[in-house]
C-alpha cells in the first residue's frame, strides 16, 4: 500500500508516541540531574516522562510529558527540557526506540538521565 507524505508522517508520530508511552509503563529507577535540581532516586512504575523529537531540530530529544509526582517531576524536570544524556551517553542520533531500551530496565534498575 502506498502512502503519501502526510499519513507517512502521521504513522511516524504515532509510533513515536506510543514508543514514548512504553518508557513510561516499564519498571525501573531513576536518578535526573539538572541544572538547579537535586537528583532523585526512587523505585518507580516508569521513569514519568514522554519523549518526543524537537520539530525544529529532529536530532533533540525532548521532554513531551512530566507525569505527577513521578522521580522526574520530584527532581524538577518539566515539558520541554533537552535530554542531553543517558547513564552518560549522548542520546544524540538515537532512536526512540534506542532511548527506550537505553532507559527501562526492571524495577530497582538505575539509569541516570542527563536534562537541561
Amino acid at each position: 500500500m502506498k502512502m503519501d507524505s502526510e499519513a507517512k508522517t502521521a504513522l511516524n508520530r504515532l509510533r513515536r508516541v506510543l514508543t514514548a508511552l512504553a518508557l513510561v509503563v516499564m519498571g525501573m529507577s531513576l536518578v535526573v540531574t539538572a541544572p538547579g535540581a537535586a537528583r532523585a532516586t526512587e523505585a518507580f512504575g516508569g521513569v514519568g516522562v514522554l519523549l518526543d523529537f524537537d520539530p525544529n531540530n529532529p536530532q533533540s530529544v525532548l521532554i513531551f510529558s512530566v507525569s505527577y509526582k513521578s522521580p522526574a517531576d520530584k527532581a524538577k524536570v518539566r515539558r520541554g527540557d533537552r535530554l542531553l544524556k543517558i547513564d552518560g551517553g549522548d542520546v544524540t542520533g538515537l532512536t526512540l526506540q534506542q532511548l527506550a531500551e537505553k532507559i527501562r530496565g526492571p524495577v530497582g534498575t538505575q539509569v541516570v538521565l542527563t536534562v537541561q
